[in-house]
């Protein structure tokens, strides 16, 4: 019997494609004897994509439950330098009778100096990306330092980096300013639109060998982007306290790119904005992030935000960081 491995490919619409090994679509007549002798594992693969797809799109709202706590002590940890020098290359001999051959000692001998030339070009690339990475070791410990001291530049940038390590799961743009004593700093997040926020969850009909996509509705769709742009923007904040000791102040404001009703012509508009400081922020169960609810969690703070129950936002004007 012939064995195949077999993939299961979801498109964004819910079409569902059988693949082989290669990423070729399997025809009809293979996907049929498959779901016939394969059918309860190819249903946990069903099961499995389904879960995937929902558990994808609820994470939207949930990403500050990795938000770190500042409390925690701030250290450099740079990678670590990953790669093996080359070992030395297997010198050939020429055994007593070879010798007898005419020509094999020169053979031996140029394939000799081959491996050794190799070898030693192999040992140059090693040594040159060992001293690249050591030079950005200093460099960025020198970085780490300035930043954790408080100078305004260091910390942007190192901030900078650290948000720019994070898989976001929209497009996430954030400005960072950082006031001259290095006790304020001000983040502005360019947001997603509601337009971007999935309006289906999948489901796996019974006797079924294809997800089904029911649409939620507007409320939810709405719910979940109040969900998605508050927790956010909640892991910017706790990532910045996190990462900078001696900010003692967050503004963050979050906007949005829409459509002006009257002209048609879009522009920013902020969705919210908040003060923060670092005693109100402590103040968060950070080995609990998962009961809070990032909607509620911005009316501790300082807050301007015009939200209907429904999830409709109003523009406002963010909080001078002045």
């Amino acid at each position: 019997m012939v064995t195949m491995k077999l993939t299961l490919d979801l498109s964004d619409e819910g079409e569902m494609r059988y693949l082989d090994q290669a990423g070729n679509e399997l025809p009809a007549q293979i996907i049929a004897e498959a779901r016939r002798q394969q059918g309860d594992k190819i249903r946990q693969m069903l099961e499995t994509k389904c879960d995937e797809m929902n558990a994808n799109i609820a994470a939207l709202g949930q990403l500050h439950w990795d938000t770190p706590d500042p409390t925690a002590p701030v250290a450099f940890v740079p990678p670590a330098f990953t790669r093996t020098p080359p070992s030395e290359p297997e010198k050939a001999v020429v055994g007593f009778a070879e010798r007898l051959i005419p020509g094999r000692c020169q053979a031996v001998d140029a394939e000799n100096s081959r491996r050794r030339a190799e070898y030693e070009a192999q040992l140059s690339q090693f040594e040159q990306e060992k001293s690249a990475h050591d030079g950005w070791r200093v460099q960025n410990r020198i970085l780490f330092s300035s930043a954790i001291a408080g100078n305004p530049e260091p910390m942007q940038q190192l901030l900078e980096r650290r948000l720019g390590e994070i898989v976001w799961p929209k497009e996430t743009l954030i400005a960072i300013d950082v006031s001259p004593d290095g006790r304020v700093l001000s983040l502005d997040v360019d947001l997603p639109e509601v337009e971007d926020i999935p309006t289906k969850r999948a489901s796996l009909p019974v006797r079924s060998w294809e997800l089904a996509l029911r649409d939620v509705g507007e409320v939810a769709t709405k719910r979940l982007y109040q969900a998605h742009i508050h927790s956010l923007g909640f892991r910017v904040v706790g990532e910045a306290f996190a990462a900078l000791p001696t900010v003692h102040t967050v503004v963050v404001s979050g906007y949005s790119q829409r459509a002006d009703k009257a002209t048609g012509t879009v522009s920013d508009e902020y969705l919210y904005s908040a003060r923060i400081d670092r005693g109100q922020w402590s103040g968060n169960n950070f080995a609990a992030l998962e009961q809070v609810d990032p909607v509620e969690a911005f009316t501790r703070f300082e807050l301007r935000r015009n939200m209907s129950a429904t999830g409709v936002f109003k523009p406002v004007v963010p909080i001078p960081v002045g």
